[in-house]
């Protein structure tokens, strides 16, 4: 018997070694390693549109179709047509893939220009999603995204308005 190993794959051997590094932190206590902020991936919302109904004036709430950027499981980003401030509350309501609908009530947490009269909106959900909320159904614009609510599409930026 030889106590060489039994290869596994027949093409050429690669001299390549795979070595993990942590990065260190620099300072004072130099034993911490850096981890990423994110505790669950995003996954990109390619066709997925949500009806989000922020509370832009006390006791008014407005029903917006607004497409998916990506999602997690514990928060959003969606395309918006006006600047929100950080902390303004809302939900969140679309169909999963199954036909259940979901209602999520949420906070802004970011607002960025994305340079088209549009906004990006980080969105923290209050609760986190389970495995078939995860899973939104994905269609057109115009859809019924929500239990009878017809929302408002987003608005067009005007000609003479300039980009943010």
């Amino acid at each position: 018997m030889s106590d060489e190993p039994i290869p596994l794959w027949d093409g050429e051997l690669s001299g390549a070694k795979i070595i993990f590094q942590e990065r260190q932190l620099q300072g004072p206590s130099s034993s911490q390693t850096v981890r990423g902020k994110r505790s669950s991936p995003r996954r990109a919302g390619e066709g997925i549109h949500v009806c989000y109904s922020p509370q832009v004036q006390l006791g008014r709430v407005e029903h917006v179709e607004c497409p998916v950027i990506d999602m997690s499981v514990g928060g959003l980003a969606i395309e918006f047509d006006q600047r929100l401030s950080v902390g303004v509350m809302g939900y969140v309501a679309y169909w999963t893939m199954s036909r259940q609908p979901v209602r999520v009530s949420c906070t802004v947490t970011r607002c960025e220009a994305l340079g088209n009269g549009r906004f990006r909106l980080g969105l923290k959900l209050d609760r986190k999603l389970n495995f078939e909320e995860r899973r939104p159904a994905r269609m057109r614009p115009g859809r019924d995204l929500m239990p009878g609510v017809h929302p408002r599409k987003l608005r067009e930026p005007s000609p003479g308005e300039p980009s943010p």
